[in-house]
């Protein structure tokens, strides 16, 4: 019977069809097989590649940089964070140019502006925090902090539980609402609070 030169053998490298790898699986191919991926409808491909982008030096920070324009915004926000890590000027430059939201929200189309509480903020979920319930989804929601009638918490305790929250640091918006029982009273004490606050995110 003779042998179908067509056929893999045994010990031969394959290059996959149309099916995208696992999730959890290695991106062969180097550089050139990160880029193929990134071109892989699915999302979860995508981040994997981004993984392996940086074993590939300076190639590897270009491919990453590109992917701040990603059609997907999980895609941009996963290589935000592992370019932040990097100290290259280009690096600086890219991330200093990439808009993490989009911000031009205008106050004529923003409901919390018309005395609503608005469902989304910065295209992110808005989630009212609860102490009791803690901060369960940093990523892709916008906690919102108000002043509360029942107790009379106003915002900067409520600030100080939230940044007790183990996953405070990971929050990537925040929504402030009513911050005192009367809208007469400035907005000097939150403003100190976020002061304050602000070596936990930098960090």
């Amino acid at each position: 019977m003779t042998d179908n030169q067509n056929q893999p053998r045994d010990y031969d490298a394959v290059l996959g069809g149309q099916s995208p790898p696992p999730v959890d699986g290695v991106v062969l191919g180097g550089i050139e097989g990160v880029k193929r991926c990134l071109s892989n409808p699915v999302i979860t491909v995508r981040i994997a590649a981004l993984s392996e982008a940086l074993k590939y030096g300076d190639a590897g920070l270009d491919v990453l940089i590109q992917a701040l324009q990603d059609k997907s915004r999980l895609v941009q926000r996963f290589a935000y964070r592992l370019l932040k890590q990097q100290v290259e000027p280009e690096v600086k430059q890219a991330l200093q140019a990439y808009k993490p939201w989009n911000l031009e929200e205008r106050f004529n189309q923003y409901q919390g502006y018309k005395g609503y509480h608005v469902p989304q903020f910065a295209n992110r979920q808005v989630v009212e925090f609860d102490a009791n319930v803690g901060i369960v989804e940093p990523v892709n929601n916008a906690y919102a902090l108000r002043f509360e009638y029942e107790n009379h918490e106003n915002l900067p305790s409520k600030l100080s539980r939230l940044l007790q929250e183990p996953n405070a640091d990971k929050l990537e918006a925040l929504v402030f609402g009513l911050w005192a029982e009367t809208s007469q009273t400035d907005s000097s004490s939150i403003v100190q609070a976020l002061v304050n606050a602000k070596q936990r995110w930098l960090s």
